[in-house]
């Protein structure tokens, strides 16, 4: 009798009390008073990547677990899903999206801006994760200032007992 998660030439399947191998969902709790999410289906194999269940997308990775409450990079691209898992699909056009009170660009394929980002007469820049980036940062060997919205600054600004001017570039220039 065996009870427990097997693995069957590079498959995996679940077999619960009843010794009944799982299939549908299941939820095992995790240490943060919450579950991680697999997905079985009906041949008892452990779902991972994107899959279509009842009509709405998920994604699961290597491991099975579902990819919930979180931005995840697949194949290239960042993808969000909600609390519940589900996919949110790029919107038409980019657009801007707050999570955690961290600001991200999202672009029209769905990816997160990272880098340089000029709109308008406005520019910002976003980190290596796509969040957008604030404060007084080295660039490139170059110091910049991006206020709290993340617009980057332009002109004299005084920062605790050092001032600073930012030529039309944004670069700092010792006064």
């Amino acid at each position: 009798m065996y009870i427990g998660g097997l693995q069957l030439r590079d498959k995996a399947y679940y077999f619960g009390y009843d010794v009944v191998m799982h299939t549908d969902w299941l939820f095992v709790p995790d240490d943060n008073y919450s579950f991680k999410t697999y997905y079985f289906g009906d041949d008892g194999v452990m779902k991972t990547g994107w899959q279509e269940i009842d009509g709405t997308k998920f994604y699961f990775g290597s491991d099975g677990v579902k990819h919930k409450d979180r931005w995840s990079l697949i194949n290239g691209t960042w993808q969000h899903f909600d609390k519940y898992g589900t996919w949110s699909p790029p919107e038409k056009g980019a657009k801007w999206v707050v999570e955690n009170n961290k600001r991200y660009y999202i672009k029209s394929n769905g990816a997160k801006h990272t880098g340089w980002l000029a709109l308008g007469y406005t520019t910002f820049y976003f980190g290596s994760d796509g969040e957008m980036l604030t404060g007084l940062l080295q660039l490139e060997g170059k110091t910049y200032y991006f206020v709290e919205n993340g617009e980057m600054h332009i002109g004299g600004l005084q920062l605790g007992d050092k001032t600073y001017y930012f030529n039309y570039d944004g670069v700092a220039k010792d006064i």
